[in-house]
């Protein structure tokens, strides 16, 4: 007599209990794969998301007018808030003609420092109110960050207008902002405007 050849029960059963495992260690390394491609697209959204807004705050700072003297468009700065009048203010989803105002606000809750436009300045006149709340463009872990300006010897101030610069410029030759970020530590713009002596409403006026 001939014996056939063929799996046992027992084998068979063997089989299954290997080929489960195998299925189950491979569903969980897919799982593993997806979840660290998951984290790694959101760190790239987020490193695209800062240099976006960190381009659009430099735009805005190189698009920054003198306006008039003795009046609130006036360019002021220190090392937390500077504002101004910019023909490049970030408003979404387009940059605008309007007053900017830019602050580094620290959040204590969560250890973070913010740069934050404001919006009762940003895209309105100046003292108008708007109706959407402060836009956070960058934001850092700790309390590092400040703004500085440049005078055109290449000296750099905490204040604008330099406190005891008997005559300043309108504008710094250079606007730089300390970060905490570590891909962008400094920024640095170069406003373009030029303080030609605009004529006040009453002087066109009579013309």
């Amino acid at each position: 007599m001939s014996s056939r050849a063929g799996f046992t029960l027992l084998e068979m059963l063997v089989t299954l209990v290997l080929v489960s495992l195998v299925s189950l260690l491979l569903s969980q390394a897919m799982w593993q794969i997806s979840r660290v491609e998951h984290l790694m697209s959101g760190g790239q959204v987020r490193s695209m998301a800062s240099s976006l807004h960190g381009e659009w705050t430099r735009n805005a700072l190189e698009g920054l007018l003198p306006g008039q003297a003795n009046t609130p468009e006036r360019f002021k700065g220190d090392a937390l808030m500077l504002t101004g009048l910019s023909s490049a203010v970030p408003r979404f989803p387009e940059a605008g003609v309007g007053g900017l105002s830019l602050s580094l606000q620290f959040d204590p809750a969560r250890g973070l420092t913010e740069l934050v436009l404001d919006p009762l300045v940003a895209g309105s006149s100046f003292g108008a109110a708007g109706v959407a709340t402060p836009v956070v463009l960058l934001n850092w872990p700790g309390q590092a960050g400040r703004w500085r300006y440049q005078d055109a010897a290449g000296d750099w101030h905490d204040s604008w207008p330099p406190p005891l610069a008997n005559v300043a410029p309108a504008l710094p030759v250079l606007i730089a902002l300390d970060t905490g970020l570590p891909d962008l530590a400094v920024l640095y713009a170069a406003p373009q405007g030029k303080d030609a002596g605009l004529p006040t409403r009453r002087a066109m006026e009579g013309q």
